[in-house]
């Protein structure tokens, strides 16, 4: 998402806060060619219409960063800033604060999770680091975020061959957030953070001997999934040992 260039007015960097003594975003501010200011929060700047202001927050929380982002000015965090400035582009005309560039480009999609709050959250994160959401597993979906195995989404990933995630890979962008070389598509990322197979299977293991069943519930572990008593009612699957052969139970 952009918002509309001022192209009738001069644009200039604006540092908050910890951003005006950092050496490296000083310089990286300084290579762009605009005047560059700093304020402790920036209030005296968000009333000038005079300038096309652009300004780099260190904290993307906390009330400076609310009344800037309430005001409806481009928000860059310093990671963001040094990483255009590194790649010889121009400041980005983002409509939503960007902290990092460490999912530009990326769109995603989202599967199992419940949680409103913590869906929000995760969209919150994609959205500053460059990142875009759609509601339906559409052609254009990038990758498929999921916190369990199985349903719809998860089928049309593995049909077409679409990444499926787990949301470590959000969080660990996240915190990985004022490295500049960060890359949610490095092969080590990608990697350590694909959904594994049997990912909140709950699977009852019935009639098996005590040697076999361990060994299985230690593979299942292995693809994240957890081995439980019949009795209990969180319970996905159950794999029943009948006549030497193994029945599955969903």
């Amino acid at each position: 998402m952009t918002v509309p260039i001022r192209e009738s007015l001069d644009t200039r960097i604006c540092l908050v806060g910890k951003t005006r003594t950092d050496a490296n975003v000083i310089s990286a501010a300084q290579r762009f060619g605009v005047p560059v200011v700093s304020s402790d929060t920036g209030a005296e700047f968000l009333n000038d219409g005079s300038w096309d202001t652009v300004y780099v927050v260190g904290d993307f929380s906390g009330p400076v960063y609310e009344a800037i982002h309430r005001s409806e000015q481009r928000v860059l965090g310093p990671t963001a800033l040094q990483q255009c400035s590194e790649r010889g582009e121009g400041l980005p005309n983002n409509a939503r604060p960007l902290y990092t560039m460490a999912m530009c480009g990326l769109i995603v999609c989202f599967t199992g999770f419940r949680k409103k709050d913590e869906l929000t959250r995760l969209i919150s994160l994609i959205h500053n680091m460059g990142g875009s959401i759609r509601k339906d597993m559409v052609s254009k979906v990038t990758h498929l975020i999921a916190n369990q195995s199985g349903g719809d989404k998860y089928q049309y990933a593995v049909t077409f061959r679409v990444p499926i995630m787990a949301e470590s890979w959000v969080h660990t962008c996240w915190e990985r957030r004022n490295d500049p070389a960060i890359n949610a598509l490095t092969d080590d990322m990608m990697a350590c953070h694909k959904l594994l197979p049997l990912q909140g299977a709950r699977v009852c293991f019935h009639g098996f001997p005590d040697d076999e069943r361990d060994h299985m519930a230690e593979v299942l572990l292995e693809n994240g999934g957890i081995s439980v008593d019949l009795e209990d009612f969180t319970c996905t699957h159950v794999l029943i040992c009948m006549h030497d052969k193994a029945w599955f139970v969903w």
